[in-house]
């Protein structure tokens, strides 16, 4: 009887090892690893001292709240509703003494990342522009656009089309964003493309963002990371600089206004949440006291 009782006390310890462990992987993906952010203030910066140097009258701002969007929302009486505060980068264009378009730009992913999240939103970086001009054309040069990951090395931005049979090192052919019109395009490097050998199409298999990678790099001591609990933010750990033509539609082609845009993303590192899922389910219950914080101190890191 003894024996029985201890055989099933190992069986049972065995069990609940290989889900605990099999918890712990799972958890591994889901668990959000850095947070990702732009820098558009530099962005704004860098745009502003170039449009300064060319002496036109366009500028460039950060903005938080997109007003054609609250206007959308109220006409659809949403008055009520939160418009989520997306920052983008906002070009001013006067296109006459008494109006002036809008072009606003942003880039992606950003935001928290996990393993799980990177295999989906890692695989590209993302631009959006959004023209609301009355008579301002945008050009949008891959080919003189660029990315940087984890370095200084640049290399060219390919951007991903459906049915890609042509060679990436090839040339490519400009966007073109007319008035009231929008792009969302998803940009990667060359080293990304590989030939799938059925098809004969290019395709960006290799994804061009690693969360390993972005911890590593994000963390320059990981002794004062384990010493301090906090979180570590490094910066300019990738980047998409993006150029831009912009031209009035009764003007020529060779009054084109050239801007360089680079859009920087900082990464930060978060602080390891406690491993085991039953006790950091039962930190997350919303009757948590305050003296339980002690708790999470002792048993893991503090929770983000």
């Amino acid at each position: 009887m003894g024996s029985d009782v201890l055989i099933l006390t190992i069986y049972f310890l065995v069990v609940i090892y290989v889900l605990y462990q099999m918890a712990l992987s799972l958890e591994s993906q889901l668990e959000e690893k850095v947070k990702v952010s732009l820098n558009l203030k530099d962005s704004a910066e860098s745009v502003q001292a170039q449009l300064a140097k060319l002496q036109s009258e366009i500028t460039a701002k950060v903005t938080e709240t997109s007003a054609f969007a609250t206007m959308l929302l109220k006409a659809s009486g949403g008055n009520g509703k939160k418009i989520p505060h997306i920052p983008r980068l906002e070009l001013t264009v006067p296109e006459s003494a008494e109006l002036s378009g809008k072009i606003t730009l942003n880039a992606g992913p950003t935001g928290k990342l996990s393993k799980q999240a990177l295999q989906m939103r890692g695989r590209h970086l993302t631009l959006d522009v959004d023209n609301r001009t009355l008579d301002t054309q945008i050009f949008v040069d891959w080919d003189r656009s660029s990315i940087t990951y984890l370095s200084a090395n640049a290399k060219r931005a390919i951007r991903i089309v459906p049915n890609m049979s042509w060679e990436p090192q090839h040339r490519q052919v400009f966007s073109v964003v007319n008035p009231s019109e929008k792009l969302q395009a998803n940009v990667t490097t060359e080293n990304s493309f590989v030939r799938n050998a059925d098809t004969q199409q290019i395709e960006p298999k290799k994804p061009l963002l690693n969360v390993e990678e972005l911890v590593t790099f994000a963390s320059p001591d990981l002794k004062a990371l384990e010493k301090e609990f906090g979180a570590i933010k490094k910066r300019g750990m990738f980047s998409l600089n993006v150029m831009l033509g912009l031209r009035r539609l009764v003007e020529p082609d060779h009054l084109t206004t050239y801007l360089l845009v680079p859009f920087n993303f900082d990464a930060e590192l978060l602080a390891d949440e406690i491993a085991f899922p039953p006790l950091k389910w039962l930190l997350d219950r919303p009757d948590r006291r305050p003296g339980q914080v002690f708790n999470t101190m002792v048993l893991g890191r503090r929770r983000r």
